[in-house]
């Protein structure tokens, strides 16, 4: 019996966190007609100007028809490796590779919400190991604040 029930607390505590913040995500998503709903998305001003181009650019490179060395197509030729540190680096940022280039824009929706998720999660584990009283509702929410 109590091996059941620290698995409970363990769900409760590791994964309600980021399916609530993904859930409460594709809430948003639904209501504002946004990717996978609608046609809408999340980008825009600076995601569309510096963020979307560099996924294609770092997908181009992936795909080997760039290099991470020298490219021509930023700054007036220039390496891609401080930009993939300052923009890109996220693990998730491979998924670029499942999609078309024109697709780029909606796939932001997919790539931000599992950031969120992401962040949600390793708030509970922080919060889990340092405040191991804190009752599964407080951090939940405090998880999915952050």
């Amino acid at each position: 019996m109590l091996d059941k029930r620290y698995k409970n607390k363990t769900f409760v505590r590791y994964f309600i966190p980021p399916i609530a913040a993904i859930a409460l995500l594709l809430i948003f998503y639904y209501i504002k007609e946004m990717y996978p709903f609608g046609p809408k998305t999340l980008a825009w001003v600076d995601m569309k100007q510096q963020v979307i181009p560099l996924m294609i650019q770092w997908k181009n490179i992936l795909t080997g028809d760039q290099s991470m060395f020298l490219n021509m197509l930023n700054s007036g030729g220039s390496s891609f490796w401080g930009i993939f540190f300052f923009f890109v680096s996220s693990p998730f940022s491979v998924l670029i590779l499942f999609t078309e280039s024109r697709d780029t824009i909606v796939m932001m929706n997919v790539i931000v919400a599992l950031k969120i998720a992401a962040s949600a999660l390793t708030c509970s584990i922080m919060l889990n190991k340092l405040y191991s009283r804190l009752s599964n509702f407080h951090l939940i929410i405090i998880s999915i604040f952050y």
